[in-house]
C-alpha cells in the first residue's frame, strides 16, 4: 500500500479516503479499488465499508460475479433506505482487470500517449450523445450530464455495467468524479497526469480521485 503516500496528498493509515462528494478504498495488497460518488457522507462510507467487508476476500475465481453479487445486495439495502451513489469497482488479476460500473463516477486507461474512458456515463446527456442527438462540445455543458438514468439504490433492479481491461506494465487506471473529469477534458487529464508517476499526482490539485499504476 506504500504507492497510495504518491497518490493522495493525506497520508491514509486504513486505505480509505473520503474528500467532499466522493469516497475511495485500495486493499492493503493494491489489488482492489473502490470508488463511491454522490452527495450523501453517510450513504458514501457506509458503501465503502460494506463492498470493503464483503469483498476483501474476492480472490481470482470469477471476480466480477463477486463484484456483481456483492452490488446488488447492497443495492437492495440502498432501494430501501432510499440512498443513492454512483460506483465503481476493480479487481486487479495478473493480466487483466475486472471492472464494474454504475452512475456518473469515470474511469480511465492513461498510456504514455494517449488517454482512454474506460466508463460511459448513465446519464441523459451520455445517452443522447451515443444517438448523435448532441454534439460533444454541447455534451461537456449540458444539465443533462447531471441527470442519472442509472445509481446504486436508484432502481430496484440493479444494470450494472461490467468489463475486462488487459493492461500493459506502467499503464494506470484513473477513477474520479465525471463532472470534475468534463471539467478538465480528456487532453488536459492527460496532461498532468501523463507524465512520470512521482510528478504527475503534485500537479492534480483535485481531491476526489484514486490513481492506479498498474
Amino acid at each position: 500500500m506504500g504507492f497510495l503516500k504518491n497518490i493522495f496528498k493525506t497520508t491514509l493509515k486504513t486505505g480509505v479516503y473520503t474528500g467532499d462528494d466522493a469516497g475511495g478504498y485500495f486493499s492493503e495488497d493494491g489489488k482492489l479499488g473502490i470508488f463511491i460518488e454522490g452527495n450523501n457522507e453517510e450513504a458514501r462510507r457506509e458503501a465503502v465499508g460494506y463492498l470493503k467487508n464483503n469483498l476483501k476476500n474476492i480472490g481470482e475465481d470469477d471476480p466480477k460475479g463477486k463484484i456483481r453479487e456483492t452490488l446488488e445486495k447492497l443495492n437492495e439495502n440502498f432501494c430501501t433506505l432510499d440512498k443513492i451513489v454512483s460506483v465503481i469497482v476493480f479487481y486487479q488479476l495478473e493480466k487483466y482487470l475486472a471492472m464494474a460500473h454504475i452512475g456518473v463516477s469515470r474511469a480511465y486507461v492513461i498510456r504514455e500517449n494517449e488517454i482512454i474512458q474506460l466508463t460511459e456515463d448513465d446519464t441523459e446527456g451520455w445517452n443522447l450523445f451515443k444517438a448523435g442527438l448532441i454534439a460533444e462540445e454541447r455534451l461537456l455543458t449540458s444539465p443533462l450530464n447531471r441527470m442519472e438514468t442509472k445509481a446504486l439504490g436508484k432502481n430496484e433492479r440493479l444494470q450494472l455495467n461490467t468489463l475486462e481491461y488487459y493492461f500493459s506494465q506502467g499503464e494506470k487506471i484513473l477513477v474520479m468524479e465525471g463532472v470534475k473529469a468534463m471539467k478538465y477534458g480528456d487532453e488536459k487529464l492527460y496532461d498532468i497526469l501523463g507524465g512520470k508517476s512521482e510528478n504527475c499526482v503534485e500537479k492534480f490539485s483535485e481531491k476526489n480521485f484514486l490513481l492506479k499504476i498498474l
